[in-house]
């Protein structure tokens, strides 16, 4: 439907295009069962149908809307005639009508309007790049691509040329068995972690005399979480770091990323040592005072990288900022993974 409202919003804004364009419009059924594919075609059905009953007149009809298969013969024909491609996709792995059209492309040198959303959008460099979800950009997309001279249309072309006829499918299956190669070549020189002997600690701990313990907190002793705040530690938890550090033999660490304020609250266990913020700050056993173990810290770069990382906390949902004394920290395990590792 985005870009039936597009090209319903060119119709209305370039009033000369009426009688001289044509969208064809091929949809192939699927899934026909399905009770929100049933309501997509309605809505499809209708936006065609509106579209077609204002600006149709008795020699012209601006979309031809085809639900049914096609013959790759005649899909083929269709992108060879065409002088453009619109792709408006909202979410899209891997379709390989961009590089279809591209190749049939290679006399007439059509322009290839693509969604921003598509999974080739990255990889093809000379078509227009649009958002779906903004119809006067689709439309304007439209009539930039009828509106482009030769000489821009197939540089364009050229770019998106080189690169389909590189990465084919051949191209793609050699890197991946070339890379198999070398990760398998590789595999004798990993080490992978022991487990941790469990009989050995427990005779250590039994046998000795003197014992630090130096235990991490998030990750270790609780599971990271999607809000890091309400990661509190249960009762159970502090029983027990209390019953170590109240034996005379062990010398008790807590480490962890959070700050001073945060462990002190949590944390009331005067025998135990903690360093916060990844050591930036410590409390020895025994004392309620936090040394810094370097002191006068500069700190002044936070103003910097406060400023990037609201930038990308606003452009990246599900992720935030957390500030502390020493540290700033941009939390992204609440976002779409692929996109926000994007970042």
């Amino acid at each position: 439907p985005h870009k039936l409202h597009g090209f319903d919003l060119f119709l209305e804004k370039y009033p000369e295009w009426r009688e001289k364009i044509v969208l064809i419009q091929v949809a192939v059924p699927s899934r026909v069962d399905v009770d929100e594919y049933q309501r997509l075609k309605r809505e499809v059905d209708e936006l065609v149908g509106r579209t077609n009953g204002q600006y149709a007149t008795m020699g012209h009809i601006p979309i031809h809307y085809l639900f049914q298969s096609v013959t790759m013969d005649e899909l083929s024909a269709l992108y060879s005639i065409s002088d453009a491609a619109l792709v408006t996709s909202i979410r899209d792995g891997m379709n390989l009508v961009c590089q279809e059209y591209v190749v049939a492309q290679k006399q007439s040198h059509g322009v290839l309007i693509l969604s921003e959303f598509c999974g080739a959008a990255q990889s093809m460099s000379g078509c227009v790049l649009i958002n779906p979800w903004n119809p006067d950009e689709v439309c304007d997309s439209i009539h930039q691509a009828l509106t482009m001279t030769e000489k821009q249309k197939q540089e364009r072309h050229d770019m998106m040329m080189v690169y389909t006829t590189k990465h084919t499918a051949a191209h793609w299956g050699m890197s991946f068995l070339r890379e198999l190669r070398k990760a398998s070549s590789l595999s004798t020189k990993i080490t992978l972690t022991p487990y941790l002997p469990v009989d050995d600690v427990i005779h250590a701990y039994q046998t000795s005399k003197k014992r630090l313990i130096m235990v991490e907190y998030d990750g270790t002793l609780v599971p990271y979480t999607s809000i890091p705040s309400l990661v509190q530690p249960p009762a159970s938890l502090l029983s027990l770091l209390s019953r170590l550090s109240s034996c005379e033999q062990n010398e008790l660490f807590l480490m962890s990323g959070r700050d001073k304020k945060t462990l002190s609250k949590w944390f009331k266990i005067p025998s135990a040592g903690f360093s916060a913020e990844h050591g930036c700050f410590l409390r020895l056993p025994n004392t309620d005072d936090w040394i810094e173990p370097v002191p006068n810290v500069d700190v002044s770069w936070k103003d910097t990288v406060r400023r990037i990382f609201t930038f990308f906390s606003a452009r990246t949902p599900g992720s935030f900022m957390e500030e502390k004394e020493m540290h700033l920290v941009w939390h992204y395990r609440n976002a779409h993974k692929i996109f926000a590792e994007a970042q």
